[in-house]
């Protein structure tokens, strides 16, 4: 009986000859790697102006170096795991190259941010998404909880039991339909931002004050903006799972992830 369950949820185990369709190409890779990343872009950049609307719109002015700092931090981040998926083309996670180039306390630190961030992610971008669906439909409110538990036992478990390819195959239809509703949120932006006259502002209330709180601020707006970041690592740490080439494959989709990043966090806070 559990023996016909466990196949019913998970699947029948894979012969070792079968292991080999089981490599993605680069379009589903982008998908099932880059789910992580892309879905920290939902709320990252509100993360930033929501820290500096604390002091009012004082501080808008500052969300365009706050994003550009990120993004440069976003390049080197993406230079440097490619670096990695070339210099490990066995996988690249940050516990094996940090204990074979720097020791066991490095190792074991790394491992250990890199549990705590896949936890908080999880929870996070699973309450940010149940929080933007309770936006849209106010009387599942009271259900919150319901969905993220839903959502996390009864999608995402079960899809990553399933295996690469199932879960590859799950995943590409909602990260592609995400990435055309960011271009599309970015489109109608560009659109209104033309069409559309701006609200007259006093210039007084708009200009930029200096001084020991707002250096806080602008730290804190830049440590909650780079969650947009989270979940760059993981296309290095799969580098096997790609069809061959493996490196070149990985880091082309790699450059793809970061370009998707850098879109978003570049024009959603203008």
């Amino acid at each position: 009986m559990m023996r016909e369950i466990r196949r019913l949820l998970i699947g029948r185990p894979l012969h070792n000859r079968e292991l080999s369709h089981e490599k993605l190409p680069k379009w589903k890779a982008l998908a099932i790697f880059s789910s992580d990343a892309l879905s920290s872009v939902g709320y990252g950049p509100e993360q930033i102006m929501l820290t500096l609307a604390i002091p009012g719109v004082l501080a808008y002015g500052y969300i365009g170096p706050v994003a550009l700092a990120i993004l440069v931090l976003l390049a080197i981040v993406t230079v440097s795991y490619v670096q990695v998926a070339k210099a490990n083309p066995g996988g690249g996670g940050s516990y094996s190259v940090a204990i074979h180039n720097l020791g066991e306390l490095p190792a074991l630190t790394a491992a250990a941010a890199l549990f705590a961030d896949y936890s908080l992610t999880v929870a996070v971008s699973i309450s940010s998404g149940t929080e933007a669906i309770v936006s849209a439909f106010p009387q599942l409110a009271p259900h919150a909880v319901t969905i993220d538990l839903a959502v996390l036992f009864g999608i995402l478990m079960l899809i990553n039991l399933r295996g690469v390819r199932e879960s590859s195959n799950v995943f590409v239809f909602p990260t592609y339909a995400f990435i055309l509703g960011m271009l599309g949120l970015i489109a109608a932006g560009v659109y209104q931002a033309f069409t559309q006259p701006a609200p007259l502002i006093p210039p007084a209330s708009t200009a930029k004050q200096w001084d020991w709180t707002v250096a806080f601020l602008i730290l804190r707006a830049f440590a909650s903006g780079c969650s947009s970041m989270t979940g760059v690592e993981a296309i290095s740490n799969g580098v096997p799972m790609f069809k061959k080439p493996e490196i070149r494959n990985a880091t082309i989709t790699t450059y793809w992830m970061s370009q998707s990043l850098r879109s978003c966090l570049l024009v959603f806070p203008f």
